[in-house]
């Protein structure tokens, strides 16, 4: 009986279609489940053998497929599943011989992303800030009203002023493929219409779907849905909480929807969509799958290189591949997502430069040198809040401005003149490294606030800013994620040589040494302006006040410009302020830097007096007004604020109100529209009945009010019917980040009317 000839452990692999000089694909064996998910790695190829040993005998699934460190990353297209048991004798007499169409699946080659992480404001924020409501419909008044971003509970000081790059955090790399059968342009819409509702800007309505009937591709998952969830989405646009600042859909989307609707065909809209893959994700049915992560390096840049492999096209579809971030920090010792472009529907190709913005207000920031000057010495008020401040006249002497104009003191802010400082005041010195050489020598600085008379004088005892600073400093010399450390500025005891107290250290930013966490909240003093002192006893919230920035040197010695008058040690530097215009810095020589405020914390007035049918008053608690129908409706109201800068023209000083709007609404979920509104600067801005009699708003007439939608597509009057009518008065107050709505005010008030 003949022996029979031992197995051989190495299997020969023959590549079919391999041109000469061509490498072969370096494969790997797989023990895989019934399934096909792969569960250990049994052996690698060396050229065009691979050495399987007896493990053809002892498992039931083998798979080929690209050789892969990670087993779980590997996508079940790309394996060649076998059952064990009917090919290993085979492949141990024969060999293996594998088609192009298999072993192309096998050859992979490194894909490459790469991008830069930001912090920035909400770009959509100044889309709500700036009256743009004013342009819209009357029934958007309400609207506008309830989504003021200063109600969004926002604190903009928390934001840089401009976009700072990320550092020291963690990206997480998604690919997302998506294949489409058809684009259906209505669907797009549709899609991105609900995505943009989530956040509280106003958005054109979509075109009309120029398909009747039945989708060309069947039914499809997102239409209905979205349609369905945009009454939803905006109604939280209305919640505050509702808007999750790591996930705010990116601005292109809202260009790529305005710009879809603005396209005159469909043929023009499908050629939009085709060159935008970002787009794909939100039409097309897709998979997703994370492929790695990797650290943020210094500017908030990353990158990051993966083993790839070619893709399997479907039969009848068109596929796309983008990439999606998200970005984690240790915040507080736990790691928080304050990126998270898969839930903002943020995509990127695998050739872009991928550019994120965080509008997390908790996202830290590169610890860089925010504003590092000209290259001279000196200092300066930077900004307040986030804006610069120029709205005085020059300094003449110590401690001192020259005369007052009418509005000297006030901040142009948002366009709107003439605006009171309020609240608390986060400032911002800019004091530049060359005041730190020996030479200058500055060490410490200080703050104080006096109230002003008309003449630029002083009035009363100079008030010390002496609220504790303290910035935080990275730790140097750790690994991993940035450890910040507080650092307390000051207020200091008195240097031995000067005697000075109340310094504050400069918080000089030095590689290695001080790297400070900038461009965010880390303010040089904050100025709670509601307990100030205008005579040295009184409190008073309200009033003109000078703003005075000294600086000392290493031994508590008050340091002053070159040629500078008064007191102070001479040293070559000077002092700078903002003049007439933004970026527009002069040098000042006195020995030290003063500047005007005009600080208000009192609120607007708004006060609905009375309800008037055909112009008669009445101010009873409860009417209920019966007359015919062209019988008009008024209110006699009153909205002004007792102080304040006339803008207007028409002899009335007393003007920190911006504007006042009436607005109506019936029943319940019923029609609403304004009844009355300021116009729009420079109309705007001045009181109205501050004294006297009421004024009368403008009138509808009860047919008028009494008209609505039928749920059929017309109209129809209705007999009679419940109202609220509100009035909201807006304040110009500001902390120099944003309008303060705490000082704005409404009342409101019901009434039945009929006709009769």
């Amino acid at each position: 009986m003949p022996k029979e000839s031992p197995k051989r452990s190495s299997v020969e692999i023959r590549f079919v279609g391999l041109e000469s000089g061509q490498l072969p694909p370096r494969i790997a064996a797989y023990e895989v489940d019934p399934s096909g998910r792969p569960l250990r790695k049994l052996a690698i190829s060396e050229g065009s053998s691979i050495d399987l040993g007896e493990v053809l005998q002892k498992v039931s699934h083998i798979a080929l497929g690209p050789d892969s460190e990670d087993i779980a990353d590997l996508p079940p297209d790309v394996l060649v599943r076998y059952r064990a048991g009917s090919v290993a004798d085979r492949w141990q007499k024969s060999g293996l011989t594998l088609g192009r169409n298999l072993w192309e699946r096998f050859r992979f080659h490194f894909t490459c992303v790469s991008g830069q992480a930001f912090k920035c404001r909400p770009w959509w924020w100044d889309l709500v800030a700036l009256p743009i409501f004013d342009k819209l419909p009357t029934a958007r008044l309400a609207l506008s009203q309830s989504i003021r971003p200063d109600a969004l509970e926002f604190r903009p000081h928390l934001f840089p002023w401009r976009c700072l790059p990320l550092c020291d955090g963690i990206v997480e790399v998604y690919e997302r493929e998506c294949c489409c059968t058809s684009i259906h342009v209505p669907d797009l819409l549709d899609r991105l219409r609900d995505i943009l509702g989530y956040l509280p800007i106003p958005l054109p309505d979509p075109v009309p779907d120029p398909w009747p009937g039945p989708d060309p591709i069947g039914p499809f998952p997102f239409r209905s849905r979205a349609l369905k969830a945009s009454a939803k989405s905006r109604r939280a646009a209305l919640d505050p909480t509702a808007i999750q600042l790591s996930a705010v859909p990116p601005r292109k989307l809202l260009d790529d929807y305005e710009a879809l609707r603005k396209l005159p065909n469909i043929a023009l809209q499908r050629e939009y969509i085709e060159l935008r893959p970002h787009l794909h994700p939100l039409l097309c049915r897709c998979t997703t799958r994370k492929i790695g992560e990797t650290a943020l390096q210094p500017g908030g840049r990353f990158d990051f290189c993966f083993l790839d492999w070619p893709k399997l096209s479907q039969a009848g579809t068109h596929c796309h591949r983008v990439f999606a971030y998200k970005v984690k920090q240790l915040i507080g010792g736990s790691w928080v997502v304050v990126y998270d472009g898969l839930a903002a529907h943020d995509y990127f190709g695998a050739d872009d430069s991928a550019t994120l913005h965080s509008h997390d207000k908790r996202a830290i920031v590169c610890n860089e040198p925010d504003r590092p000057g000209d290259g001279t010495a000196y200092a300066m008020l930077d900004v307040v809040g986030t804006t610069e401040h120029f709205n005085f006249p020059d300094q003449t002497a110590e401690s001192r401005l020259a005369p007052l104009a009418t509005d000297d003191g006030t901040v142009v802010f948002q366009g709107t003149p003439g605006c009171p400082w309020a609240s608390s005041l986060a400032l911002h010195l800019l004091i530049t490294p060359e005041m730190k050489q020996p030479a200058v020598g500055a060490k410490f600085y200080r703050l104080k606030v006096a109230a002003i008379d008309d003449a630029g004088q002083i009035v009363g005892t100079p008030e010390i800013l002496d609220e504790k600073v303290a910035w935080e400093r990275r730790i140097i010399g750790g690994t991993g994620p940035q450890v910040w450390e507080p650092v307390v500025l000051g207020p200091l005891p008195a240097p031995a040589a000067g005697g000075e107290s109340n310094l504050f250290t400069i918080p000089y930013w030095e590689l290695g040494v001080n790297e400070w966490r900038m461009g965010i909240a880390q303010a040089h003093q904050v100025w709670d302006t509601t307990g100030m002192k205008n005579d040295g006893t009184a409190i008073s919230p309200n009033g003109r006040y000078a703003l005075i920035l000294e600086l000392f040197d290493k031994d508590g010695k008050r340091i002053k410009p070159n040629g500078a008058p008064g007191t102070g040690q001479a040293r070559p530097f000077v002092f700078k302020r903002w003049k007439n215009a933004p970026n527009n810095a002069v040098p000042v020589i006195q020995p030290d830097l003063t500047h005007a405020f005009w600080v208000d914390n009192s609120p607007v007035v708004a006060d609905i007096v009375d309800l008037r049918k055909g112009g008669t008053p009445n101010s009873d608690e409860c009417q209920f007004m019966i007359d015919a129908a062209d019988t008009e409706f008024s209110i006699g109201f009153r909205a002004y604020h007792v102080n304040g800068v006339d803008h207007a023209g028409n002899g009335d000083a007393n003007s920190f109100m911006q504007r006042y709007d009436i607005s109506w609404q019936r029943g319940l979920n019923g029609s609403s529209g304004t009844l009355d509104h300021a116009p729009i600067y420079p109309d705007s801005h001045h009181d109205v009945a501050e004294t006297g009699s009421a004024e009368s708003s403008d009138s509808l007439t009860f047919e008028q009010m009494l008209t609505g939608p039928d749920g059929m597509g017309g109209t129809f009057v209705r007999p009679k019917c419940t109202f609220s009518v509100t009035l909201y008065v807006t304040a110009k107050h500001t902390n120099g980040s944003t309008r303060l709505v705490s000082y704005d005010r409404s009342e409101t008030a019901s009434f039945a009317l009929e006709i009769g």
